[in-house]
């Protein structure tokens, strides 16, 4: 199954590519917004004279009967092959367009080649939201800035997903079984089987090291007996190992957890963060934040670490209950405490099991918060929080709200994470 990403900007002219076609005006718009679909692009103007012979003609199709319509259309396919050819290059930036191209008949699709992924470091800026999709089992990869959702069909079975790193899936199935999965080229890595009776879905990390190509994961948890407990793993060792504490008092939360310099940082349901570092045979467990008390407004429901990695900055995102508030932090290492802070300035944030923190380029995304949670109603609708309005919004819709339930219907996809593609689609 291909998968395409979108390009915006404006069309190419269209006249001339159809200068030598007769009733130029009529062939553009049909030959457009009927092969094309007028999807995704700006709208083709007419001039005077071309509205008037376009309003003659749309009056004489209307008498028209289907059969007619059906062989006047079916004279497209019969361009030149020139001219076919000319029309090819000319949009085949636009890959919605090119799309929809090979979809109009056999002799146009041989023409155009299909899409193929290739390595790009900074192909895709925003990142996609993954879900997997038990009822059908595909992936479902969601574009925010496009709202459009992309499907693949993989072997997965059932996954559970876990976090993303490089453009990289963690997932498990069952019990034991654990992978990294590159869904766009398909490619698998199976870990070594968990240790038995571990529940591993909250609060871990996952990180590819660039420079060593090699992967590492962490997890912190509250184990059965009171202790709080370390779970790593490290491809140059292939193998899993655990670790303890006797702090008692670290209430691990269901958050991710985040990778700086060596340590891992880890948030809990009070909004203490911890930090954990193994040293040799030494395991180092600090509460960096243990002389300051978080005072909320309600209940908490979610938390969710951030990581700005251009900047090395570490954020966090508390959320009410149903999303009734949502309060943004900064911490500052010097004083060792959690700073308020009013707004995100270019940054947009996805947060998640993988929490994504972007420069935005559009005002529409700058200070702004992406969750994991849609729109019942309309599917293709996510949910964001605008610092800016203290509100929730949803693209194409001028409705907000304070908090989740003024939607009365929302979902949050659980089994979901945020990706960063580090590949393009390409058709040469």
């Amino acid at each position: 199954m291909e998968v395409f990403d979108i390009d915006h900007g404006s069309r190419p002219s269209f006249d001339s590519l159809f200068k030598d076609v007769t009733d130029y005006a009529k062939f553009k718009r049909e030959f457009f917004f009927r092969l094309l679909g007028n999807q995704g692009g700006d709208e083709i103007t007419s001039t005077k004279e071309e509205n008037k012979k376009s309003d003659a003609d749309n009056k004489r199709r209307g008498a028209e009967n289907e059969v007619e319509e059906e062989e006047e259309y079916g004279t497209w396919s019969k361009l030149p092959m020139d001219l076919q050819i000319e029309i090819i290059q000319c949009i085949s930036s636009f890959r919605r367009d090119y799309r929809n191209l090979r979809d109009v008949c056999r002799s146009w699709r041989s023409l155009v080649p299909p899409l193929r992924w290739i390595p790009d470091s900074k192909a895709i800026r925003y990142p996609w939201l993954v879900s997997f999709q038990i009822e059908d089992g595909i992936f479902n990869f969601y574009d925010p800035t496009s709202e459009f959702t992309y499907e693949m069909n993989t072997e997965a079975s059932n996954p559970r997903i876990l976090s993303s790193c490089g453009g990289w899936l963690l997932l498990v199935e069952g019990e034991r079984s654990i992978y990294m999965l590159e869904p766009f080229r398909k490619m698998r890595i199976d870990l070594p089987l968990l240790p038995q009776h571990f529940n591993i879905l909250n609060g871990h990390v996952f990180k590819i090291s660039k420079t060593t190509k090699s992967c590492h994961f962490t997890r912190i948890y509250r184990t059965p007996s009171g202790q709080l407990g370390f779970l790593k793993f490290l491809s140059e060792r292939a193998a899993w190992t655990r670790y303890s504490t006797n702090d008692r008092s670290f209430l691990p939360s269901w958050n991710n957890l985040v990778s700086l310099h060596g340590y891992v940082y880890c948030l809990d349901y009070r909004g203490k963060l911890g930090r954990f570092q193994r040293v040799g045979n030494i395991t180092e467990w600090v509460i960096l934040n243990e002389s300051q008390t978080l005072c909320f407004p309600s209940k908490l429901w979610q938390s969710f670490l951030v990581l700005v990695s251009f900047t090395n900055k570490l954020m966090a995102v508390f959320v009410g209950e149903s999303g009734g508030w949502v309060h943004v932090v900064n911490f500052n290492f010097t004083t060792r405490k959690w700073q308020l802070v009013d707004g995100l300035g270019n940054l947009v944030l996805f947060v998640g099991r993988t929490s994504i923190a972007v420069e935005a380029e559009e005002d529409r995304l700058r200070n702004k918060i992406f969750f994991p949670v849609f729109k019942k109603a309309d599917g293709n609708s996510i949910i964001f929080y605008s610092l800016e309005s203290g509100r929730f919004h949803s693209f194409g819709s001028e409705n907000s709200c304070l908090d989740f339930h003024d939607w009365k219907d929302f979902k949050f996809l659980f089994n979901s994470t945020w990706i960063q593609p580090k590949l393009i689609p390409t058709f040469r």
